[in-house]
């Protein structure tokens, strides 16, 4: 479900997306869209009087994917509470700010959708909310997510619902990579470029998808209706 939106925003269909939650969620949703520029990739935002939730698409740019590669070229950066890539930081706030200025209640249960570039964002965010507010609902669920942090940014991410999809193979997901996984990267590159890559990690567990789009590993789908369950019920 969530995956063919995100298709239709690489896509830029918003009408259909627009059709579809109102179909499913009903009328009293208010749907906004922001188009992917510049280093920004499309939104949509979706809230009612009790929950609020964004999807976000991934890198659809060269700009986009430049500015990305060349912050995993080093170990996060430091951002107080946490440490991630500048250019992900900047899109959670950007989602953040929009959010505030869409008006959606700070107080609401929160889901956050993302894909690749749009996953990190996503977990930035998701770590930084909860850094801010220990007792407020946030779910999360990403497709196709990098590493997106440091070991703090993932001790917050665990603290949060959350649902980690990936392709079977998806090597998205190992970006960056540790020594260990390519030896022959930190040989080109060196040991103090590659010694910092090993302070990006990742979450503890994904939801393996093959290309079938069977589950091969990882947690049980019923994890999944944790993360979307509240929507459907109010649905």
């Amino acid at each position: 479900m969530f995956a063919r939106i995100i298709d239709l925003l690489y896509q830029g269909d918003q009408a259909t997306i627009t059709e579809f939650f109102l179909a499913w969620l009903g009328a009293g949703v208010t749907v906004t869209h922001f188009p992917a520029i510049g280093l920004n990739p499309a939104m949509v935002f979706v809230s009612s009087v009790t929950y609020s939730f964004v999807v976000v698409s991934g890198t659809n740019n060269f700009l986009q994917l430049a500015f990305q590669a060349f912050s995993g070229l080093t170990g996060p950066t430091n951002l107080g509470p946490i440490g991630t890539a500048p250019i992900w930081n900047a899109l959670a706030t950007l989602i953040d700010d929009r959010f505030l200025a869409l008006g959606f209640d700070e107080n609401q249960p929160i889901l956050l959708v993302g894909h690749s570039y749009g996953a990190a964002g996503c977990a930035a965010l998701a770590a930084r909310m909860r850094n801010a507010d220990e007792k407020r609902t946030i779910s999360i669920l990403t497709f196709g997510l990098p590493k997106p942090g440091d070991s703090r940014l993932i001790q917050l991410l665990s603290r949060v619902t959350s649902v980690h999809c990936a392709n079977a193979g998806d090597l998205v997901c190992a970006v960056p990579p540790a020594i260990g996984q390519s030896i022959w990267f930190h040989l080109i590159v060196g040991n103090p470029l590659a010694v910092n890559w090993d302070n990006w990690k990742e979450p503890s567990e994904y939801l393996n998808i093959a290309s079938d789009g069977e589950e091969t590993q990882g947690p049980l789908p019923e994890v999944l209706a944790n993360v979307i369950g509240p929507l459907i019920i109010r649905a």
